[in-house]
C-alpha cells in the first residue's frame, strides 16, 4: 500500500513525498471495523471521526509520518478521497497482480 502526502519546502515549492508497507496487518482491519462500529452518521462524518481514520493511516504506515503531517500534506479537497481510498485498498491483495487476479480483490475460498 503506498501513500503520497505533498510538502511545501522552504521555497513554497510543493514536493511530493511517498509512503509505502508491503502490506495492510490485519490489525488494521479489526481497527477499521471499530471505527466503523463508533461512527454515527457515514454521511457526515465529525472531525473526530475524521481523525480515527486518520490515526488508522498513520498506525498502518507504521509511523513514516504524524496525523499532523497527513493533514499539511493531503490539499482539502481531496481529503475524504484520500480516506476512502485507503479504506477500500484494506482488503485488497498487495500481490493480487503478480497472481493475475482482475480487480486486485482477494479472491474467496469456499469450503
Amino acid at each position: 500500500m503506498e501513500i503520497t502526502l505533498q510538502v511545501i519546502d522552504e521555497q513554497n515549492e510543493v514536493e511530493e513525498k511517498h509512503f509505502s508497507v508491503p502490506f495492510v496487518p490485519a490489525s488494521t482491519m479489526l481497527a477499521y471495523f471499530e471505527i466503523e462500529e463508533k461512527i454515527e452518521n457515514k454521511k457526515q462524518l465529525k472531525p473526530s471521526e475524521i481523525k480515527l481514520y486518520v490515526d488508522l493511516i498513520v498506525k498502518t504506515f507504521r509511523n513514516q509520518f504524524t496525523a499532523e503531517e497527513f493533514f499539511d500534506g493531503v490539499p482539502s479537497h481531496q481529503l475524504m478521497g484520500v480516506i476512502t481510498e485507503f479504506i477500500l485498498s484494506i482488503n485488497k491483495d498487495p500481490y493480487a497482480d503478480k497472481k493475475g487476479e482482475p480487480s486486485g480483490e482477494r479472491q474467496k475460498t469456499v469450503n
